[in-house]
């Protein structure tokens, strides 16, 4: 092992070197570690994944590298079996499993993602839930192809023989459908020191989504959530207006993330949701909820609300347009915004110079508008990103008397945020 090893060197995270490959041999795992200048024993975060393993590969670097990091609490497993066999692959999981419940002492982060689980795969990587139940506290679980039978199998093995406790809880891009929201609803009950929750891209459908609004009952008014991702969720009639009125009795009341992109919220419940936001979000995704410029006030205000928002996306609002922009200009001037995207919101000439005026300096993304060619290129002049997809048109003549009104409105808004901050 001295090969391996050099005289020790201060470290806490730890990844493998070179670009994705195929880890196939002993040698070529050998080879891969020669080139590492640490104390295996200090290392906190071991990154396995963005390589693929045979067993071979995967039995070398279990034994002269993961046994020794015996310190590790966040261990990344996403994407090691790519391309390999089934059997193969569940022989892969099942030895990275199996050494590190062997060897180290208290894991409190695991990432799976990435890898074509299945039931067969997370009962290959029992060992690992099974000795780290009482540490373990975050669990990834992204683009692993979970059926809802796959989300039983997890509900039980966090909710059996005991609660795990967890403070992240990462499910992205499966395909566990109703039923699988269902049982993440059982992982949910008396997670009360949550912080990060992401079940987004799960085809949960209507029915689906109404279990999730159920679930999230019980995580979202301690204090604790920080970051919420509810993407592709449906929350369109009944399940619009009990999550919105979750944010109006006062749910993620220190949420600093929200992505609701694509939930069809709808013009009612996303007003309601807006209002009823809290005041130290930076990041806040709106795309695809049919918002039109009757959002324009309480989106509006929500900006103002959030003095520290950074990103603020609008995306897919086709009804939105220049005039919803026009309602929310001098919000946007306000505002400390890095980052804007309101593509394919049919946005037309005026709408997009308003928005270009009102945010100097900040990345803006306008894809998939309606914007004349003299206009396109002033706006890419003036630092709009690059535009493939523009749908050019005859610019609306877009004049109107809301404009002062809601200019009036917005500096009275932003005088009172000012005063309370100053308090």
């Amino acid at each position: 092992m001295s090969s391996f090893t050099s005289p020790p060197t201060p470290t806490t995270s730890l990844s493998l070197p070179g670009p994705r490959e195929l880890i196939s041999t002993a040698e070529s795992a050998k080879k891969l570690l020669q080139g590492l200048e640490c104390d295996f024993s200090k290392v906190t975060e071991l990154k396995l994944g963005d390589k693929s393993y045979t067993l071979e590969g995967c039995s070398t670097i279990c034994s002269l590298l993961l046994s020794k990091c015996v310190n590790c609490t966040s261990l990344d497993l996403s994407d090691v079996i790519a391309g390999r066999p089934e059997s193969e692959g569940l022989e892969i999981l099942h030895l990275f499993s199996q050494t590190a419940s062997l060897h180290l002492k208290n894991l409190v982060s695991l990432n799976l993602s990435d890898n074509a689980m299945g039931l067969k795969g997370i009962s290959s990587c029992l060992p690992i839930f099974t000795k780290f139940r009482n540490t373990l506290q975050e669990l990834y679980m992204c683009n692993d192809g979970l059926s809802h039978q796959s989300m039983s199998e997890i509900a039980d093995i966090c909710t059996k023989p005991s609660r795990i406790s967890f403070r992240t809880l990462h499910f992205y891009n499966n395909m566990s459908g109703e039923e699988g929201a269902k049982h993440l609803v059982e992982i949910l009950k008396e997670q009360d020191g949550l912080e990060s929750l992401r079940f987004s891209g799960t085809r949960a459908g209507y029915v689906g989504s109404a279990y999730l609004v159920e679930g999230l009952e019980g995580v979202g008014f301690g204090g604790s959530l920080k970051w919420l991702d509810l993407g592709d969720n449906t929350f369109s009639g009944e399940n619009g207006e009990k999550i919105s009125k979750l944010f109006q009795e006062g749910f993620g009341s220190n949420l600093e993330y929200l992505n609701l992109r694509d939930c069809c919220l709808g013009v009612t419940s996303s007003s309601s949701l807006l209002k009823s936001l809290c005041s130290k979000l930076k990041y806040l995704d709106m795309s695809g909820n049919e918002l039109t410029p009757e959002n324009c006030g309480e989106l509006r205000k929500a900006i103002l609300r959030n003095q520290g928002l950074e990103t603020l996306k609008i995306d897919e609002n086709d009804e939105f347009g220049t005039q919803g922009i026009y309602g929310i200009s001098k919000a946007l001037s306000a505002s400390k915004l890095k980052e804007f995207s309101a593509q394919g919101c049919e946005i037309k000439d005026k709408g997009g110079l308003k928005v270009l005026e009102a945010l100097e300096g900040c990345k803006i993304v306008l894809e998939g508008n309606m914007f004349s060619g003299e206009v396109l290129g002033r706006l890419v002049e003036g630092g709009v990103e690059e535009m493939e997809d523009n749908v050019s048109d005859e610019e609306e003549d877009y004049e109107t008397e809301e404009e002062e009104e809601e200019e009036e409105e917005v500096d009275e808004l932003t005088e009172a945020v000012e005063k309370t901050r100053i308090e």
